[in-house]
Formats: C-alpha cells, sequence, structure tokens
C-alpha cells in the first residue's frame, strides 16, 4: 500500500510541473506575437498646410506632405465661414506632391468678398486639409 501512495504524489507532482511549463511557453509565445513591431513603416499620405498668403486676386497656398508616399491634390473648395456653403470649387487640379515636398497652389479668388473663408484642399485618396483665413 506504500507504493501506490507514493506514486499518487509523484503523478500530482509531474501534473503540475507539466501544467507550468506549458504556462510558461504559452506566455512566451504569446509575448513574443504581442511585442513584435511591424514589419515596415504603414504608407501613410499626411498634408499640411504651411502658409496661405493673399495677392491681388489670387490665394497662394503652401502644401506640405509630411507622409511617406506620394499624393495628389484633386480639388479645393472656398466656403464661407458664416454660411458654410461653397463659394468657390477647383475641381480640376492634378497637384501631385511627393513625400516631404513643399508644393505651391494658386486659387483665383476673383470675385469673392472680403471676410472669413475655410479653404479645403481634397486629395484623390479622399483625404482632406482644411484652415481657416481671412481674404480682404
Amino acid at each position: 500500500m506504500r507504493r501506490k501512495a507514493v506514486s499518487e504524489i509523484l503523478g500530482a507532482i509531474l501534473i503540475i510541473v507539466v501544467a507550468v511549463i506549458a504556462s510558461v511557453v504559452f506566455y512566451n509565445y504569446i509575448m513574443g506575437i504581442v511585442a513584435q513591431p511591424p514589419d515596415t513603416e504603414a504608407e501613410r499620405s499626411i498634408i499640411v498646410i504651411e502658409a496661405l498668403k493673399q495677392e491681388n486676386q489670387e490665394l497662394i497656398a503652401y502644401l506640405r506632405n509630411v507622409g511617406n508616399i506620394p499624393v495628389t491634390i484633386s480639388s479645393a473648395y472656398l466656403v464661407d465661414h458664416s454660411s458654410k456653403t461653397v463659394v468657390k470649387s477647383y475641381l480640376s487640379l492634378s497637384v501631385s506632391i511627393e513625400p516631404k515636398e513643399l508644393k505651391q497652389i494658386n486659387l483665383d479668388i476673383t470675385g469673392v468678398s472680403p471676410g472669413l473663408y475655410i479653404v479645403k484642399f481634397v486629395t484623390s485618396a479622399g483625404g482632406s486639409v482644411s484652415l481657416l483665413v481671412y481674404l480682404s
């Protein structure tokens, strides 16, 4: 009878050891998956308006692509700030901007009354950037 009690204790210890080892292996596997950095940097297109200035009947915008893929500006809009209506639209721009490149875009504002406006640029991928500007 003594031998049977010893084998039951050894069996219980063996099961505990196997469970602990399996837990450690599983934990290391999961931590390895979670802690892995991505293989490549995600491709992003980010446009910023660095400056806007008005010269006579022209609004000059300086846009920079701070992303890591080329971007095409496909359209621009001049929106009245108070009524939120589109005053002028520029639908056929097609201005390509390479990563880290600064581009100048000239918009004709002939006939636009003085006041506050939102200038909005839209990319061919659907992204947009806008800025509030006072036109005199």
